[in-house]
């Protein structure tokens, strides 16, 4: 079977901060704030994060602890799948076999199961890239799909890519790394302003093996979430009954578990009635 690293973008350690603030102990903001150039990350995380504490019955650190455990959950369905860290990767494919595959994930990204037994039936050979729709769950459910490759049963209405590669759709075989930096290919935007000059061959397939969760507690939409208590209630309302009344076909019946272990963590966050 082809060797697969899933390799998971650099993120806080969030079981950690979970346990620090539970005990009390205080949290420098080194520990939770981006520390490289991210325009969607609020520059006032630490105040959104006590915002959040003084609003929510789940505290910050604890949600996104949780949020990772899900994902986490549908990696391990995987057999054989190689999870290393994002920096990782040049050393993996120092001794990983000439057909290996990478992909990029961040912490709270789902996966179908047994991903790699699934690529092993897809022709990637000549290609440099496999890109495949994008689901994203969120306060708007949504399937980003190439006009070539729409999926059978999309999750959501169909939506057109907005970039070449999205948070976690494509996977890059070895070739792909000896035309780009594995920093580059590591963010979906670098990735996918870098793949043309690099002259990436990307294989469009409308097979739906991935999905993307965006919470009420994702840095880019927190600022908005705690705007006041009125804001926090709505947006947590609209999100549960979003991903509450959205049909899951049963084709990516693999979608149900990770959807509602969310749905409960946010019904434990949201404030009493």
């Amino acid at each position: 079977m082809t060797a697969i690293a899933l390799a998971v973008r650099q993120s806080p350690d969030w079981d950690a901060l979970s346990r620090d603030h539970a005990a009390g102990v205080p949290i420098a903001p080194e520990r939770f704030a981006a520390n490289r150039d991210v325009p969607s990350f609020p520059a006032d995380i630490e105040a959104l994060i006590a915002r959040w504490d003084s609003l929510a019955r789940v505290p910050f650190f604890a949600c996104r602890s949780r949020l990772k455990a899900i994902a986490t959950a549908t990696w391990q369905a995987s057999p054989g799948l190689h999870v290393i860290a994002h920096a990782a990767v040049p050393a993996w494919l120092a001794t990983a076999p000439p057909d290996c595959l990478v992909m990029f994930s961040d912490d709270d990204d789902w996966l179908a199961p047994d991903l790699p037994g699934h690529l092993a039936t897809l022709p990637l050979m000549g290609h440099d890239a496999l890109v495949f729709p994008q689901v994203r769950t969120g306060l708007e459910c949504n399937t980003f799909a190439a006009a070539d490759a729409h999926p059978a049963a999309p999750i959501g209405p169909l939506r057109a890519f907005a970039y070449r590669y999205h948070t976690n759709n494509h996977i890059f075989a070895r070739p792909a790394f000896a035309k780009a930096s594995a920093a580059d290919l590591g963010e979906h935007m670098s990735a996918s302003e870098v793949a043309g000059p690099a002259g990436l061959r990307d294989l469009l397939i409308p097979a739906i093996i991935s999905a993307t969760s965006k919470t009420p507690c994702s840095a880019s939409i927190l600022t908005n979430t705690v705007a006041d208590a009125t804001r926090f209630t709505k947006t947590l309302d609209r999100y549960l009954t979003t991903l509450k009344r959205l049909p899951i076909p049963q084709a990516h019946a693999w979608l149900a578990t990770p959807l509602w272990d969310t749905i409960r963590l946010f019904e434990q966050a949201r404030p009493r009635r």
